[in-house]
């Protein structure tokens, strides 16, 4: 989370954001993700997290930021495909 905390500051270098995906994010220590709280409420503006986990109800979900969740095993491809325009659309993705 260190490493992620420093690089973060940074424009990326290609495209308009920089990505940042956080698999298993159930699994990270209550102080590494209080290190990442900072960034989580303030990110700079090019850069989007993405937070995977098989296990929801054991992750990061008590600070309830502007999350939304997309459930693979739940939702049909068509759905997620929608909800995915929807979210870049709104983030005025292209």
């Amino acid at each position: 989370m260190r490493d992620l905390r420093e690089t973060v500051q940074y424009a990326p270098a290609q495209g308009k954001f920089k990505i940042y995906i956080i698999d298993e994010v159930h699994m990270l220590s209550p102080q590494a993700f209080n290190a990442l709280l900072k960034t989580l409420e303030e990110p700079p503006a090019h850069v989007k997290f993405v937070f995977a986990t098989t296990d929801p109800a054991k992750g990061a979900t008590d600070h309830h930021l502007a999350l939304s969740a997309l459930r693979p095993e739940a939702d049909p491809p068509e759905l997620i495909v929608q909800r995915l325009r929807k979210i870049a659309l709104d983030e005025k993705c292209r």
